[in-house]
């Protein structure tokens, strides 16, 4: 699609960019012929690698082809699985009449499907038997049923992005047309108004055909009244007005042709003057509406001069829709820069769902000065529940709930088109009753739209000084609600993202960090203390006995007994400590900027804790008491680097088991 490349590039590289950080996973957008519009900074490490290797190359691109082909006959984001083992989604998107294709990439949903595809297919890729521990640690593992979630949420938000930029596109293309034929109206200066055309116009006429008396007429509230006038009757001319309702007028609507009016009687239908004697009414149209009238007086025309007016008519018709469009667009420009404006604000708080919220309805009601805002969203029972409000208590709003298809905004939700209540007739449709709780009667509700999905419903109520609120209010705020429904969709994506990247570091039975996240800050701490020449101190717990109390207790009691050492330890330890399970029945306390000595304290602190705070409910295991044996160092006196600091803290617990369990000890150069 050629337009396409008049897109805003690099508001879609950050979003894609944004996209990459929430997930993990690099992205990529293609036309449907296969060409790169733009992608993520960064691709898949392992997949670059493989890429590089002729074999790799050539598995991938017919792997990639055959799925891209597969992807345009397709509405629905799939996922499918690769030579890699690695998953991969590709995600239609479809802007107006063109399919376009988002390609994500690459992950795995368990650590042995990687481990499977590197011992079978490492070598023949030019990958090296050795580096296996290496990429493990580099490869993205993301659960199926989340990333799922989050692809169909992206295939929603980017082509809502798309869309709205390709109508701004495409809107910004008619407006350079439209100033082009204005340039080329060489007889105009391209800062002439309506009512300067008119008046040219008018003069032309007048002067070219030997016309008596003429003016031009606008549609206005109903009726098409004189904008300018001239010639020897003009003065009586200036109350003249012809309902829009006329039967002359309905016939130049159903013509678009020129009509005459030569006798009397007609005349004075009209309340012209007695000195009026004939009326031509000439169509002034654009786009089949006729929204102007050029009427001449007291002429008898003959062909030539007739079609002449013809033309002049069309050419004014054109200038005057010119000026229109070109004041529309500017005003859709101004809308468009507060818009711009006001989201921008809006879209540092995506990660935040509340303060967005609160924000937009904020928003939403300076737009049109209205006094009451409210957000409504679907709740998982189907009905829609306050969730943002401004000028009413919030706290009175708690319990409202509107099933869908109920009053006015489970209306706009089930059919997804705004609706504005002008007065009393406009409620009653909705079978609605004036609440004493507002001041006026007109209301504005507008869906929160992407596509064809409604993520819920912005009302607004009491516009400022009591006016009752417009079409162009409606509009204003309807522009608004497809923004903010994307910041929404935006601040779901990001929630399910952070959720995933909990999940992903969290051990599931002790709520612990689990040994990935232990490996990265591990790291982490090491190169800031190498770095700023700081001490650290790491500490490895072994639960004493723990297989024979699983032997005669069970695993049921002894998956109790590692979550109750979990939250001792995470109510004992200071609060920079990092808490992990290590494995098993081993536990890590990452300390920083801590030496021997008050890493000592703290390891015996909470070796007391768990011999003194787990009851004894057990019945067949032969000890008093759950202990826990300490093996404490430190960097650097334990070790250089990250290895020797773990063998050194694995060497202080052998200890501790050794000379009889039940105690902490600290390897370092200094005896306590």
């Amino acid at each position: 699609m050629g337009s396409i490349f008049s897109f805003n590039i690099s508001a879609l590289s950050r979003t894609l960019q944004s996209l990459n950080v929430l997930t993990d996973l690099s992205y990529r957008l293609y036309d449907d012929k296969c060409n790169e519009i733009v992608a993520s900074v960064g691709d898949d490490p392992l997949l670059s690698a493989i890429k590089r290797n002729k074999r790799g190359a050539e598995l991938y691109n017919e792997f990639f082809s055959n799925n891209f082909r597969l992807a345009l006959k397709r509405k629905t984001p799939f996922v499918v699985q690769s030579f890699t083992n690695q998953y991969h989604y590709f995600i239609p998107l479809k802007v107006q009449d063109t399919m376009l294709i988002l390609v994500a990439e690459a992950f795995y949903t368990s650590i042995h499907d990687f481990i499977s595809f590197y011992k079978k297919s490492a070598r023949e890729l030019g990958l090296k038997d050795t580096d296996i521990i290496r990429w493990q640690d580099k490869v993205t593992i993301l659960s199926p049923q989340k990333i799922q979630r989050v692809m169909t949420e992206i295939q929603s938000l980017l082509e809502g992005i798309l869309n709205q930029n390709y109508k701004v596109s495409e809107l910004n293309k008619k407006w350079r047309w439209a100033k082009t034929i204005i340039s080329l109206a060489a007889s105009f200066k391209t800062d002439a108004t309506v009512e300067d055309i008119s008046q040219e116009v008018l003069s032309s006429v007048l002067f070219l055909f030997d016309v008596d008396t003429a003016a031009i007429l606008f549609r206005d509230n109903g009726d098409y009244t004189v904008k300018v006038s001239g010639g020897r009757h003009s003065e009586q001319l200036r109350d003249f007005k012809i309902s829009a309702n006329s039967p002359i007028v309905k016939s130049l609507l159903a013509t678009h042709r020129p009509m005459s009016i030569l006798d009397n009687y007609e005349l004075l239908r009209y309340r012209l003057p007695d000195d009026i004697l004939s009326m031509y009414l000439f169509p002034l149209s654009f786009e089949e509406d006729i929204f102007g009238l050029l009427a001449i007086f007291n002429t008898i025309l003959n062909r030539d001069a007739f079609q002449s007016i013809q033309y002049i008519c069309r050419l004014t018709a054109y200038l005057c829709s010119i000026r229109d469009i070109g004041q529309r667009h500017r005003e859709q420009a101004n809308l468009m820069n507060l818009l711009y404006l006001k989201t921008s604000k809006l879209y540092f708080l995506y990660r935040s769902r509340q303060q967005l919220l609160d924000a937009i309805v904020n928003e939403a009601a300076s737009l049109v000065g209205a006094e009451k805002c409210s957000l409504m969203l679907p709740s998982n029972n189907g009905y829609l529940s306050v969730a943002a409000i401004k000028g009413i208590n919030k706290y009175l709003m708690e319990n409202v709930r509107v099933n869908k298809g109920e009053a006015i905004a489970g209306k706009v939700y089930e059919e997804g088109v705004p609706v504005i209540i002008k007065g009393l007739e406009d409620l009653s449709k909705y079978g609605v009753k004036p609440k004493t709780f507002y001041k006026s009667m007109s209301s504005v509700s507008v869906p929160l739209k992407i596509g064809d999905e409604v993520v819920g419903v912005l009302n607004l109520s009491d516009k400022e000084k009591s006016m009752p609120f417009t079409d162009e209010d409606m509009f204003v705020v309807n522009q608004f609600a497809s923004h903010a429904a994307m910041l929404i969709k935006l601040s779901e994506c990001y929630s399910l993202s952070e959720q995933m990247r909990e999940l992903s570091i969290t051990d599931p039975l002790t709520g612990l960090y689990n040994r990935r996240y232990f490996d990265v800050r591990l790291n982490e701490e090491y190169m800031r203390a190498r770095r700023y020449n700081l001490p650290f101190s790491l500490a490895i717990i072994d639960i004493d006995d723990f297989k024979l109390f699983n032997d005669t207790e069970g695993h049921l009691a002894g998956d109790h007994i590692l979550k109750e050492i979990a939250i001792i330890m995470s109510s004992t330890v200071r609060a920079n400590d990092i808490v992990v399970r290590y494995g098993g029945e081993e536990f890590a306390i990452i300390m920083p900027q801590t030496s021997s000595a008050e890493a000592y304290k703290v390891a015996e602190r909470l070796r007391q804790a768990v011999k003194n705070l787990i009851p004894p409910t057990w019945k067949a295991f032969p000890r008093n008491a759950i202990t826990v044996s300490i093996g404490v160092a430190m960097y650097p006196e334990s070790g250089e680097t990250i290895a020797e600091l773990i063998r050194a803290a694995d060497k202080s617990l052998y200890a501790a088991k050794i000379r009889g369990k039940d105690q902490t000890v600290v390897n370092t150069q200094h005896a306590l």
